[in-house]
């Protein structure tokens, strides 16, 4: 599969903090008692070496075969150090410009230790919130709804419903079980085209490849396509494009496109991109314009691409609907700023360009690599659309 981002973050990243909380924090407070101190070293030194472990026992960091409970529960104790870190970081700032500002003002600067009654209620702040949003990744998908008007809508496409998932993710943790749920809700919304945005899966076709079979079930008028996401070319792309068309019926659009026909000939074009992690693998690397079709004049066109962040080269290209997914909203509410920076100033709901609608989903699922949503619920995207007078 090769070096991914999952990979270098949790080789890098978790050894990291685990070390930071370990010197910064556990090492220098005196009062802390020796049993406690000694069961706080040995739960870093099991989050330090996670991802070694991952790799020797379950063969792959990103997609570890060890048990889901042990997957996400030390996911969950990493992501409750990572929020203490920042709380411990925000301490020493403050103490630190408390004391820059006493040195040029008569004010005492401000002080308060890094011991127990710091340490106590904040880490339990970061427990809980870590479980908390761990619980909230395990609820099932809420429906969004947008309505999006434009000028080059046939009128025989006007009211017509779009049901848009994005990001199921299923992994030997999360199976066939909870794909079917994903497909009852959305069937239940009674669109009538249903579009697929890529990152269905954590593994291969021989382990996942009956968890995606309710796929077959989605329900419309029109049918389902999918592009990819990055996940599908982690796990074997050709054998899951060829799953899909095969035993899914669903189209994989790759830099390609498809027209749905309504009334009086009238039709819409659903254009289709590779995700840019193919260019890793040697497989064909996501073009629009390539994509698009070529008329003389404007017809109404849907672009699924499975990243955002080509969302404003996209603008200029006579695209009128980009559905996007890949970045859960941020998961964590105190993180989508930082992920949206990834994802050039895209990472959740609405975005109204000049040309265009950008409608970037949080997904219907959670990655196991971080099973967290803290005011970031997963979601079915629903879009109405309609002429514009």
């Amino acid at each position: 599969m090769g070096i991914t981002v999952g990979i270098l973050v949790g080789a890098i990243f978790e050894p990291l903090i685990a070390l930071l909380v370990l010197f910064r924090v556990v090492l220098p407070c005196k009062k802390m008692s020796p049993f406690f101190r000694w069961f706080s070293i040995i739960i870093l030194i099991i989050l330090a070496l996670r991802p070694l472990i991952f790799a020797l026992i379950g063969e792959d960091i990103s997609y570890p075969k060890l048990s889901p409970f042990f997957i996400e529960f030390t996911g969950t104790l990493f992501c409750s150090i990572v929020v203490f870190t920042f709380f411990v970081l925000a301490r020493d700032i403050v103490v630190l410009f408390s004391k820059l500002w006493g040195k040029f003002s008569s004010r005492k600067s401000l002080s308060f230790s890094l011991g127990a009654n710091f340490i106590i209620p904040t880490l339990a702040i970061a427990v809980i919130l870590s479980f908390y949003g761990n619980y909230n990744a395990h609820l099932m998908p809420i429906v969004t709804e947008y309505t999006v008007e434009s000028k080059h809508l046939p009128s025989s496409f006007d009211g017509l419903r779009i049901a848009y998932i994005a990001d199921i993710h299923a992994w030997h943790g999360r199976r066939r079980a909870f794909v079917q749920s994903v497909v009852d809700i959305t069937n239940e919304q009674k669109c009538q085209l249903v579009l697929l945005g890529g990152d269905y899966l954590d593994g291969s076709v021989e382990d996942m490849g009956d968890a995606l079979l309710p796929l077959k079930d989605l329900h419309s008028k029109y049918g389902t396509f999918a592009v990819p996401g990055n996940h599908e070319y982690y796990f074997g792309y050709a054998e899951w494009k060829k799953f899909f068309e095969e035993k899914l019926n669903i189209p994989v659009l790759i830099n390609q496109h498809k027209f749905i026909e309504g009334y009086n000939g009238q039709i819409i074009f659903i254009t289709g991109i590779s995700d840019k992690f193919a260019k890793k693998i040697g497989e064909e690397v996501p073009d629009v314009r390539r994509a698009m079709p070529v008329f003389g004049y404007h017809v109404f066109n849907i672009l699924l691409s499975h990243r955002p962040g080509n969302a404003k080269e996209n603008n200029k290209l006579g695209i009128d609907l980009q559905l996007s997914g890949h970045t859960h909203g941020g998961n964590v509410c105190y993180a989508s700023d930082l992920i949206a920076y990834f994802n050039n100033g895209f990472v959740s709901g609405r975005y109204d360009l000049s040309n265009m609608t950008l409608i970037v989903s949080r997904g219907a699922g959670y990655w196991q690599g971080f099973a967290e949503r803290l005011l970031e619920p997963a979601e079915i995207v629903v879009v109405t659309l309609r002429c514009k007078k």
